[in-house]
C-alpha cells in the first residue's frame, strides 16, 4: 500500500498555517499519555514506549522521499491542491508546499524517551519542534499521522509488558525458570487485527517487549528491517512459534478413518499417533485437541500414547481451544486448600480439627433450600477442600421447622436438627483440569520452592479468550494446586489487543510553547469542563529522574530544556539515534525486574 505522505493528515490540519499569529517561528509540542482511566491494563501508571523509529523510517522518512521530495514538484504539489482545494472547496494557496519541496526534508526536530522506558503518565514520551522558522506549521501538521501510528503500538507494547511482568512474577513466586517466560504469551492477534500492517505493526511491539513467542511472521521482518541488532548479533534469535494443527487437519484425517468403519475414538488416537510418530517424530508439536471430545483424548488417548510420548525427540502440547480457560487448564471445582502457604486461611494440623471447624462454621458454597411437604425446609451446604493433595467433601444438612404461612421472613424458620459427612472426594477430569491430568498421566518434578512442573515431554497451551485477567486467574489456580507457571502457555489473541482506543492511556498531542516575533510564550489548555486529564503541560518541557522514577518540569529554560532525559532522535530528514530489538528488550526486562523488586 503506497500512501503520499502530505495527505497524511486529518483536513482541518491543511489550513492551521494561516491561523496561528502573524510572526510565529517555532511550535514546540510534545505527545503524551495523559491518563490510564480507561485502560485494559489493571491499575496501570503508565506506558512502555516503543515504536518512534519504525515510525521516523517508513513515513518522516522513506514515505515522504518515495512519494513527495523525490518525485517531479509540479505533479506532487499539482495533486496535493486538486486534493484539499476540492475537499475545501476554496482554491487553496499551496505555496508552502512547493517551498517545502524545494528543501527537501521535513524541518523538525523529535527529542524522545529511550525506546523501552515505562514513562509515567503525564509525562512525555516526545517532544517535536520546527527547525526552519518559516515551517512553524510542519510541527502540528504532523499530529495526526504521529498520533494513529504510536498509540497502538505503545498500547499493544503496555499490554505486551504486564503480561510478561505477571508471568516473571508468577515464575518467582513458584520457583519457575525464568527464561521461558518470553515464550509464554504467544502472539495469535494475526487475523483478528485491522489489516496486515496493523497486525504486523502490533506485533512488533509485542516482539519490542521482549516476548519471543508469536504466529505473526511479518513482525518478525519488521523487527529485522527497522531495529536490526549490531552485526555481531545479527544471528541472534528473534521469535518463532512451532509446528501446529488446526481443525480442518484433525477432522479431515480422523473423518478419513470413521469412513472407513473406525470408532472416531479409535481414529483420532490413530491421528495422534501418526503426528508424534510419523509427521512429527522429533521437536515440538502443538495438536488442537477438542475438535471432538476433548476429555476423551486426555483420558483415554493419551494414556494409551504414554510410551510414544515419552520416547519422541520432543515435547507434545495439548492444546484445547473451547470452553473456559481456567476451568479447563484448571479444573472446575471451587475448593479451599487448608494445607496453603496462603496466610488468609487457617492452618490445622489434623481432618478433625478442619471438620470440628467446618461443622461450626456458617458457610455457604453450594447451599440449597429445599421446601418439604411438611412445613419443614432442609438446607444442604457442601464444601470442598484440599488437606495434604487429597480432596474431601464435607457436607452438612440442617432441617428446619417451619410456620404453616412461612412467607420467607426471618424468623419463621426454627432450626431442628443437623448432621453432617465427611469423606474423600475423587473428582472428575473436569474437575482437576488438563494440567493435573498430565501430571497424573505423565508425572515430573519439583522446582526449588516445591511446585510441580510437567515432564518435559508434555506441555499445555490456551490460546482463546486470555486476557490479562484470566491470565492472573489461570496462574493463581495453577498456584493454589501446587503446579508451577511454566506448566502453561498462554496466546494472547485480537480480542485483548484491540479492545483498545487511543483513549486507553489518554494520548494527545498538544502545542506548549511557541516563539512569535522572536519573543518565547507558554501555551497551555485547561478546560474548566474537564476533571484535571486534559489540563495541558506549559512552556518547554523537560523529563528528569528522580530514584529511577521519570517525572516532568515544565515552563522550563531553553538550558535546561537541552537537558534531562528526551534524547534528540531525529532531526531535518535524517535518524539520529537507532536502536536495535536488542537494546529495547533489555531496557524493558529491566523496568519490569526492577518493578518486581519494589513490589516484593
Amino acid at each position: 500500500m503506497k500512501l503520499f505522505a502530505p495527505h497524511q493528515k486529518d483536513f482541518y490540519k491543511a489550513d492551521h498555517r494561516s491561523q496561528y499569529p502573524k510572526g510565529t517561528e517555532v511550535i514546540y509540542s510534545n505527545f503524551t499519555a495523559r491518563s490510564g482511566k480507561h485502560s485494559n491494563v489493571p491499575n496501570s501508571k503508565g506506558v512502555l514506549f516503543v515504536g518512534l523509529q519504525l515510525f521516523i523510517i517508513d513515513y518522516l522518512i522513506n514515505e515522504w522521499n518515495d512519494s513527495f521530495f523525490n518525485k517531479p514538484k509540479e505533479e506532487v504539489v499539482e495533486k496535493y491542491r486538486q486534493r484539499i482545494s476540492k475537499a475545501l472547496n476554496k482554491d487553496f494557496d499551496i505555496k508552502h508546499i512547493r517551498e517545502l519541496h524545494d528543501l527537501g526534508y521535513l524541518p523538525v526536530s523529535i527529542k524522545a524517551m529511550a525506546e523501552g522506558s515505562f514513562v509515567p503518565y503525564k509525562v512525555p514520551v516526545l517532544t517535536i519542534k520546527n527547525t526552519i522558522p518559516e515551517f512553524y506549521w510542519v510541527t502540528n501538521m504532523l499530529e495526526s499521522v504521529l498520533s494513529c501510528e504510536l498509540w497502538p503500538l505503545i498500547t499493544t507494547a503496555t499490554t505486551y509488558r504486564e503480561y510478561l511482568k505477571t508471568f516473571y512474577e508468577y515464575a518467582e513466586l513458584t520457583g519457575s525458570e525464568t527464561s521461558f517466560v518470553p515464550f509464554q504469551a504467544h502472539d495469535f492477534s494475526y487475523r483478528g487485527m485491522f489489516g496486515r500492517e496493523a497486525a504486523a505493526k502490533s506485533g512488533l511491539a509485542g516482539l519490542l517487549t521482549g516476548s519471543m513467542g508469536t504466529d505473526c511472521i511479518p513482525a518478525i521482518d519488521l523487527a529485522e528491517e527497522y531495529y536490526p541488532n549490531p552485526e555481531e548479533f545479527k544471528d541472534e534469535f528473534i521469535a518463532g512459534s512451532v509446528s501446529a494443527t488446526e481443525h480442518s487437519v484433525m477432522g479431515s484425517n480422523i473423518e478419513l478413518l470413521v469412513n472407513s468403519n473406525m470408532s472416531r475414538s479409535d481414529a483420532e488416537m490413530q491421528v495422534f499417533k501418526e503426528l508424534i510418530t510419523e509427521t512429527y517424530p522429533d521437536g515440538i508439536v502443538s495438536i488442537v485437541s477438542d475438535t471432538f471430545d476433548f476429555w476423551n483424548v486426555v483420558t483415554e488417548i493419551l494414556p494409551k500414547l504414554y510410551k510414544e510420548v515419552v520416547s519422541r525427540n520432543g515435547k507434545l502440547v495439548i492444546r484445547p481451544d473451547s470452553g473456559s480457560p481456567v476451568k479447563i487448564l484448571c479444573g472446575n471445582l471451587e475448593f479451599t486448600d487448608y494445607d496453603s502457604t496462603d496466610s488468609n486461611l487457617p492452618k490445622f494440623k489434623s481432618l478433625k480439627q478442619i471438620e470440628e471447624y467446618l461443622v461450626e462454621e456458617e458457610f455457604s458454597v453450594d447451599d440449597g433450600w429445599r421446601s418439604n411437604s411438611d412445613d419443614t425446609e432442609t438446607k444442604t451446604d457442601i464444601h470442598y477442600f484440599r488437606f495434604k493433595d487429597t480432596y474431601y467433601k464435607f457436607e452438612q444438612v440442617s432441617n428446619y421447622i417451619c410456620n404453616s404461612d412461612w412467607n420467607g421472613l426471618e424468623g419463621y424458620c426454627h432450626l431442628q436438627d443437623t448432621s453432617h459427612t465427611l469423606e474423600i472426594y475423587n473428582r472428575t477430569p473436569q474437575e482437576k483440569g488438563l494440567v493435573e491430568c498430565l501430571w497424573e498421566i505423565f508425572g515430573g518434578n519439583l522446582t526449588h520452592k516445591g511446585y510441580k512442573v510437567l515432564n518435559e515431554k508434555i506441555g499445555a497451551i490456551y490460546g482463546d479468550s486470555i486476557t490479562l485477567d484470566i491470565q492472573k486467574k489461570i496462574l493463581e489456580k495453577l498456584k493454589s494446586k501446587g503446579f508451577a507457571s511454566s506448566n502453561v502457555v498462554l496466546g494472547v489473541g485480537s480480542f485483548s489487543l484491540t479492545y483498545v482506543t487511543r483513549d486507553s492511556h489518554g494520548f494527545a498531542m498538544k502545542a506548549t510553547s511557541a516563539i512569535i516575533d522572536g519573543k518565547r510564550i507558554d501555551i497551555y489548555k485547561d478546560p474548566k469542563t474537564d476533571d484535571g486529564t486534559k489540563k495541558s503541560a506549559k512552556g518547554l518541557l523537560m523529563v528528569t529522574n528522580i530514584n529511577g522514577t521519570f517525572e516532568l518540569m515544565d515552563q522550563v529554560t531553553p538550558k535546561e530544556e537541552a537537558r534531562g532525559c528526551l534524547e534528540k532522535v531525529f532531526e531535518n530528514g535524517k535518524l539520529l539515534k537507532n536502536y536495535s530489538l536488542m537494546e529495547v528488550r533489555n531496557l524493558v526486562k529491566s523496568g519490569i525486574d526492577r518493578e518486581i523488586v519494589k513490589n516484593c
